[in-house]
C-alpha cells in the first residue's frame, strides 16, 4: 500500500532467500528491493507492461545498498520505497528495510534510467500522479561513481548462461551482484557484506564472456571490481564492497 508517498510492502524472509548463515543474502535483497518498486511503480502506471506499452523500459543506472543487521530467516520485514526525483529520463529511488518493530535492517538508493526500447535512448517520461519526496533521502546517501579499477589482476572469469538473463533478454542486474560475490565471498565466508555500490555501464547477452578484475582497497576489507567482456574490453559494470 502507499501512505503519504511511500510505498510499503512486507516480506517473509524464506529458505530459499538465505545464505549459509541462514540470513538474508544480499542478492536476494536486491531482488526484493525491485520487486517493492516494481509494485510502486505498477501503482503509478510506471511497472513493465505500462513502459512496455509505450515502447519504454527502465533501465538501473545505480545502486547502492547499506546492510548494518543481519535479517534471519522466517523473520518478517517491512520495505519502504519512494521517489525524491523525476528528472527527464532519471528517477532516484530511496528504501528503508526495517523489522517488525520499525528498527532500520538495511537502506538502499537507486537511480534508473527510462529508455525507448526503438532507439534503446534516454527519454523524458510524464510523472503523472508519482508523488516526488524532495527531502526524504535513504539513510545510506546516493550511489557515487566509482573510479576505475586500477588493476589487472583477472579476478574470475564468467560465460553469461540462458539462467542469467532477464525477461529482456540481457543478464539480470543481480546477476553481476551474484559474480562478484562468488568472487568474493571466499576470502570472508562468514562476513556479511555491509556496503555495496554499483554502476552499471554496459549491458551483456548471452554466450559473452565476462572478466573480472579486482584491486584491493586501502580501507580494511574492501575491494573494486570492474567487470568487462573477454573480446572487446568493454567494461559492463564496476562494484565495490565493504565487508
Amino acid at each position: 500500500m502507499e501512505k503519504e508517498g511511500i510505498w510499503i510492502e512486507e516480506f517473509k524472509v524464506a529458505a530459499f532467500m538465505v545464505d549459509q548463515n541462514r540470513h538474508l543474502s544480499l542478492p536476494m535483497l536486491a531482488n526484493l528491493l525491485q520487486e517493492a518498486a516494481g509494485n510502486h511503480a505498477n501503482l503509478h502506471q510506471l511497472g513493465f507492461h505500462d513502459m512496455q506499452a509505450r515502447q519504454r523500459a527502465w533501465v538501473l543506472n545505480r545502486l547502492k545498498i547499506d546492510y548494518r543487521h543481519p535479517i534471519k530467516w522466517l523473520s518478517t520485514i517491512q520495505i519502504q520505497t519512494w521517489v525524491s526525483e523525476m528528472r527527464g529520463p532519471f528517477s532516484q529511488r530511496h528504501f528503508s528495510i526495517q523489522d517488525e518493530n520499525g528498527q532500520e535492517l538495511a537502506s538502499a538508493f537507486t537511480l534508473w534510467v527510462a529508455i525507448d526500447t526503438t532507439t534503446q535512448r534516454p527519454v523524458r517520461l510524464e510523472t503523472r500522479d508519482l508523488p516526488i519526496l524532495e527531502s526524504h533521502i535513504a539513510s545510506c546517501g546516493a550511489a557515487d561513481k566509482i573510479e576505475v579499477v586500477g588493476s589487472d589482476l583477472v579476478k574470475d572469469v564468467h560465460r553469461v548462461r540462458l539462467s542469467d538473463l532477464d525477461m529482456l533478454g540481457h543478464v539480470n542486474n543481480v546477476r553481476y551482484l551474484v559474480w562478484a560475490l562468488d568472487c568474493l565471498l571466499p576470502e570472508y565466508p562468514d562476513q556479511l557484506p555491509q556496503t555495496l555500490t554499483i554502476n552499471y555501464l554496459k549491458e551483456t547477452k548471452n554466450g559473452e564472456l565476462v572478466k573480472i578484475y579486482e584491486q584491493a582497497l586501502e580501507e580494511q576489507n574492501a575491494s573494486r571490481l570492474s567487470m568487462r567482456l573477454g573480446s572487446t574490453e568493454a567494461e559492463v559494470c564496476r562494484l565495490e564492497i565493504k565487508f
